[in-house]
């Protein structure tokens, strides 16, 4: 093997390492970009649901003061009916 024979060798051998660098930066871009997206995604969605959770506990907190209010107003009609007083269904 000669000189010339070697150094071609080195260049070619330095050519390849040179690549794989380029294609590990090139992997580590697209992985860096990747998760740049898939967060923004996540919190965007994020975003969304605690929206639509809040909507849905004013939901709940209506119904729930709608539903107190016809039992009180159900809980008045037949004490009036029966005669008694509030203070006496309590006490029993």
């Amino acid at each position: 093997m000669n000189a010339l024979e070697c150094n071609k060798k080195e260049i070619l051998a330095a050519k390849a390492k040179e690549r794989l660098i380029y294609v590990v930066l090139a992997s580590l871009l697209i992985y860096i970009i990747l998760s740049f997206v898939l967060i923004a995604n996540t919190r965007r969605q994020l975003a969304a649901m605690e929206v639509a959770h809040q909507a849905s506990m004013r939901k709940l907190i209506l119904r729930q003061v709608k539903v107190e209010n016809d039992l009180r107003i159900s809980n008045d009609a037949l004490a009036q009916r029966l005669g008694v007083t509030e203070q006496e269904l309590q006490h029993r």
